[in-house]
């Protein structure tokens, strides 16, 4: 698992503990999109497929980003703070 991959599931992780977190951890999963993919062992362009893989992944954080960081801020109004 990679810096990436491993910071999603975090968030995700972090996100789905809160009220309402997994409505809003599935949604930023979605907008994360899914990582990786089928990879053959003996295949000499695996490393080329990975780069490329990182390279859709990192652009797809990128596109997503402003629409991710709402969905957690949103989340905030969700919280019952002070009432347990």
């Amino acid at each position: 698992m990679d810096d990436m991959a491993k910071r999603k599931k975090e968030l995700i992780s972090f996100v789905e503990v809160l009220e309402m977190g997994s409505y809003y951890g599935q949604r930023i999963d979605e907008l994360f999109g899914r990582f990786g993919g089928v990879w053959v062992v003996d295949d000499p362009d695996n490393e080329r497929k990975l780069a490329e893989d990182l390279q859709r992944r990192l652009q797809r954080a990128r596109e997503n980003a402003g629409e991710i960081l709402a969905l957690v801020v949103e989340l905030v109004r969700f919280q019952p703070w002070g009432t347990r």
